[in-house]
């Protein structure tokens, strides 16, 4: 799922700004046709398309807006659920609600003064219904003036969602800067950034690998600490592991950056979820050596030893099935 084709989302005042713009455009151009109606007749064809132009310009607008953004309920799964852990789902759905309304309000308006200019034998009161009509369109559009600027959040919050495809998935998991992200560069060759510091990873890094003529999706999710109470970035990863895939690639950290105990804590949680684990020992070459070997045994894992090369991912590859 792509969320990066959705465009900008206009403000209110942008709305009303191109609404008049095209509307003027329009009449200029409507004023060079030779009219052939009485003085009164001309004014109200004028009248007319000023509303029509007004009012299609902004339901089409308004329209745009609504259609940009993807039927939620109709969302894979794991996308559902981090769009509602990142988002106000109820203020969404009334955001969008309230921008049916106003395409609905619109058109409902412009007939109104449509009928009324029809009807109507005096070029001043045509006059006065224009400018009536030009209070009532943009006193819609204000109305959804604060869901327009949710929206332009809510839009960018999507846009750095990733593009998780339906495909083979392996989740890279286990503490924050235990190495995931480098696990992902050298198996994919995905050009994430890499750094020492604790939730570099502060989105689902995503890349792609054939293992055993299998093409795989890998994602990098950001680090997790394994506590009830979890921030933002720690619920992305959890539902990723949860949602995303069978197969986990669980790394542990023997430099014990965090304790080695909450470190087990967290592949047995993730054992529980009943997934295919592969224990991967990071950082091996600085850590004590009995302790890694240890860790290979318990948990058949691969390391990084002799150091992070090419042959050690070649070995967790051949771990893969």
């Amino acid at each position: 799922m792509n969320f990066q084709t959705i465009p900008p989302i206009e403000t209110a005042d942008q709305l009303l700004d191109i609404a008049f713009r095209g509307m003027n455009e329009a009449l200029t151009a409507y004023k060079t046709k030779k009219l052939s109606g009485t003085a009164i007749e001309n004014a109200k064809v004028i009248a007319k398309e000023r509303i029509k132009t007004m009012s299609g310009i902004l339901i089409k607008r308004t329209k745009g807006i609504l259609e940009s953004f993807p039927s939620f309920d109709s969302l894979p799964e794991l996308y559902q659920a981090l769009i509602k852990a990142l988002i106000d789902y109820v203020a969404l759905k009334k955001a969008l609600g309230s921008l049916n309304w106003a395409v609905k309000a619109h058109g409902e308006m412009a007939k109104k003064y449509l009928i009324n200019v029809s009807k109507t034998k005096d070029r001043k009161r045509i006059e006065a219904l224009i400018k009536e009509y030009y209070g009532r369109a943009s006193s819609i559009a204000k109305q959804v003036k604060k869901e327009l600027v949710f929206l332009a959040e809510v839009r960018n919050i999507l846009r750095k969602l990733p593009d998780i495809k339906d495909m083979p998935t392996i989740t890279l998991y286990g503490f924050p800067n235990v190495g995931k992200t480098t696990v992902l560069k050298h198996l994919t060759g995905a050009n994430a950034k890499i750094s020492s510091y604790p939730f570099t990873t502060q989105k689902i890094n995503v890349g792609y690998t054939t293992i055993q003529n299998m093409k795989y999706q890998l994602l990098d999710v950001p680090g997790i600490l394994n506590r009830e109470k979890m921030n933002e970035i720690e619920m992305i990863a959890d539902i990723t592991l949860e949602l995303a895939g069978e197969k986990v690639i669980f790394i542990i950290d023997p430099t014990e950056e965090y304790p080695l105990e909450q470190q087990e804590r967290l592949y047995k949680k993730v054992k529980k979820m009943r997934k295919d684990v592969l224990v991967y020992i990071s950082k091996a070459d600085i850590a004590e050596k009995d302790m890694v070997e240890g860790l290979k045994k318990k948990y058949n894992a691969v390391s990084s030893l002799p150091a992070v090369t090419a042959s050690s991912f070649f070995r967790l590859k051949a771990k893969i099935d």
